[in-house]
């Protein structure tokens, strides 16, 4: 499995990347931005596709589509709609037919993982050694965790997991158990 990896070439200062919105693509980070972005593009073109870097957007995204009649997988009018994030609601969306894909991230694991972390830090421990225990309590290990210490601090590399219709319902996922 490969991991997340977020890259910005070394020839490409950071601060001259164009930002989506720089390229003329909507931006939201909350949910009547989304499906206002959403209903302004439809009012324009029709899509084949939405990605979200948060699934927490979509539900407010839905119904926009389904005014402007597109349906869920299997239906007349489909699309394709990824998001990041396994929350609860994106599971569900998936379930439905209508969210294709997502990225889980084990935020419940993440969020143990840093109390681990705090509480080692906070009694004394090294950075190298609170971070290990993090990985191994938190469990992050069996999901293949990799701790990088860089020189600019210890990084905690975690598997993705893909969740599709195939696995929506899986149980070791963090949003089926919140």
């Amino acid at each position: 499995m490969a991991r997340m990896t977020a890259i910005t070439p070394r020839s490409t200062p950071i601060n001259t990347v164009p930002t989506p919105s720089q390229r003329g693509f909507p931006v939201a980070t909350d949910i009547e931005t989304a499906a206002s972005a959403v209903e302004g593009v439809l009012s324009q073109t029709d899509i084949d596709g939405i990605y979200t870097e948060s699934d927490f957007l979509l539900p407010g995204i839905v119904p926009v589509l389904e005014r402007n009649g597109y349906t869920p997988t299997g239906g007349e009018k489909p699309l394709i709609i990824v998001g990041v994030g396994g929350l609860p609601d994106a599971l569900q969306l998936i379930r439905d037919g209508w969210q294709n894909a997502t990225m889980d991230f084990a935020i419940d694991r993440q969020a143990a993982a840093a109390v681990v972390l705090g509480a080692y830090l906070a009694s004394g421990a090294d950075v190298a050694s609170a971070t290990q225990a993090a990985v191994e309590l938190a469990p992050l290990d069996a999901d293949g965790a990799v701790l990088n210490l860089g020189t600019a601090g210890p990084i905690l590399e975690m598997q993705p997991v893909l969740v599709t219709e195939e696995n929506a319902s899986d149980d070791s996922l963090w949003g089926n158990n919140f």
